[in-house]
C-alpha cells in the first residue's frame, strides 16, 4: 500500500518547496478522487481505489465491476485528496474500520468522519459530506 500511495504522492508538487522551478512545472498540488454517485461513477477514482487497496494494476484497472468486493460498496463513499506531503480522507468509521491496516501507514493523514448518528441517516451523512468536502478542500490547497 505504501509504495502505491507514495507512487502516487510523487506526481504531486511538493507544498514545502514552492511552486516555482522547472521540477515543478505541469505538476498539481493534489490528486482528487471521488468514487460512487458523488463522482458519477469515475472510472479513474474508482481505479486508483483498486490500484492502492488492491494492489490492481493492468486490465484489472479497466474492468467496471465493484473496487473491492461485492458487498463492499461503502468503498465507493470515500473521498481522497492526495498530497506530496499528506492525505485528506472522507470516510464513516465503518469504513475506517476496514482499511485501518492501510490507514495507519499513511503519514499526515487528515480525516474527515461523520458521527454513527450521521452515518445512520442518509440525509445528515450527505449534508456532512457536503460539509467535510468543502472543509477538506479549502483547508489543504
Amino acid at each position: 500500500f505504501w509504495t502505491r500511495l507514495h507512487s502516487l504522492q510523487s506526481l504531486c508538487v511538493d507544498d514545502s518547496q514552492g511552486t516555482q522551478g522547472l521540477e515543478t512545472a505541469g505538476k498539481p498540488c493534489g490528486l482528487l478522487f471521488i468514487c460512487g454517485q458523488d463522482g458519477r461513477f469515475n472510472r479513474g477514482s474508482m481505479g486508483v481505489l483498486k490500484y492502492l487497496f488492491r494492489g490492481a494494476v493492468g486490465k484489472e484497472l479497466l474492468d467496471s465491476e465493484v473496487i473491492m468486493e461485492s458487498d463492499d460498496e461503502s468503498l465507493e463513499e470515500i473521498v481522497f485528496l492526495i498530497k506530496r506531503n499528506s492525505v485528506a480522507v472522507f470516510y464513516s468509521s465503518e469504513m475506517k474500520k476496514k482499511i485501518y491496516p492501510n490507514s495507519v501507514q499513511i503519514p499526515n493523514l487528515i480525516e474527515y468522519i461523520p458521527t454513527n448518528a450521521e452515518s445512520n441517516e442518509i440525509d445528515s451523512f450527505e449534508a456532512r459530506k457536503s460539509v467535510d468536502f468543502k472543509r477538506m478542500i479549502l483547508d489543504n490547497l
